[in-house]
């Protein structure tokens, strides 16, 4: 269940990233998506942590975007913390351009959050259109802009989503199971 802020405005639906604020994780595309959205809702806010080179030009956009009341910057979060900002956010977004199996995609599909990630060959591998996320064309903040509004206009359909997210993680991410296979691989190779 998502949790309140003071920073959080009366009904409004938040979008979560974590991703280091690099050029290889796309949060500039992030930050000229969310100005197209808030343009178009007044409902949507954004949760940026970490921090990254790119940080004052993700700033500089969200500024010029007139948007920087809407989006909460966190910094660094401690590991414990964590959970409790996953638990705030409607959505989890990535707009990497490159990843492989992501930590931070991971952790939001157990903590049963929809994910809206860019469409790169490893989020392909965990993320299903309309089953537990969506995927956006890497790169077009346009694209994700219209992902971002058309999942908040579907938000009766989050919970469920958000319970697909979990199921995926349960099934195919959880490390004592993944690493008891892996160990009766190697005994079998006896």
């Amino acid at each position: 269940m998502r949790q309140s802020t003071n920073d959080q405005r009366h009904g409004s639906r938040l979008c979560f990233c974590n991703r280091s604020w690099e050029t290889r994780y796309g949060v500039d595309v992030l930050a000229r998506a969310f100005v197209k959205v808030a343009q178009q809702s007044e409902n949507v806010d954004l949760i940026l942590l970490g921090g990254g080179s790119q940080g004052a030009h993700i700033r500089q956009i969200l500024q010029s975007g007139g948007v920087l009341d809407r989006v909460t910057f966190g910094g660094q979060i401690s590991q414990t913390d964590l959970p409790n900002w996953y638990h705030m956010a409607d959505i989890y977004i990535s707009p990497s351009h490159v990843d492989g199996s992501s930590v931070s995609l991971m952790e939001a599909l157990a903590c049963g959050l929809p994910c809206l990630v860019s469409d790169i060959p490893a989020n392909k591998e965990w993320v299903f259109e309309n089953e537990n996320g969506w995927l956006f064309r890497d790169g077009d903040a346009d694209h994700l802009a219209e992902k971002i509004l058309a999942a908040m206009n579907q938000r009766e359909k989050l919970p469920e989503i958000g319970r697909s997210s979990r199921r995926s993680a349960e099934m195919r991410a959880d490390w004592k199971k993944n690493a008891e296979a892996l160990m009766n691989v190697y005994r079998n190779l006896k």
